[in-house]
């Protein structure tokens, strides 16, 4: 009986061991999406600002018209807010990415 219950004792410490071993990884893994959400919160209200103006704004104009007046105004909000994406991606800002691969696989 006390046997057993040391062997399973053993099976369970080398099953701890082997988990957090594993999750090692997990932190840094975290630490770097914390990091990345932080800019991203950080940058949101900029984006959002260009990214609604050129959707009201510069959907009749050419694309390199509209690509030109995006590099502008992500300059001048930048320069009046000190926070917006150096390369803005309206794809990425105004869609969720599950949603869009959900209606990709439809």
């Amino acid at each position: 009986m006390l046997e057993e219950q040391v062997d399973m004792c053993e099976k369970k410490l080398d099953r701890a061991e082997k988990l957090i071993g594993g999750l090692g990884g997990e932190k840094d893994r975290w630490n770097l999406a914390a990091d990345s959400l932080a800019i991203t919160y950080n940058n949101l209200t900029g984006d959002v600002l260009i990214a609604s103006g050129s959707v009201a704004y510069l959907g009749a104009f050419t694309s390199a018209f509209r690509a030109d007046q995006t590099v502008a105004w992500v300059n001048e909000v930048g320069n009046l807010l000190d926070f917006c994406l150096v390369t803005l991606d309206h794809v990425s800002l105004l869609s969720c990415v599950v949603c869009c691969r959900l209606h990709l696989l439809c």
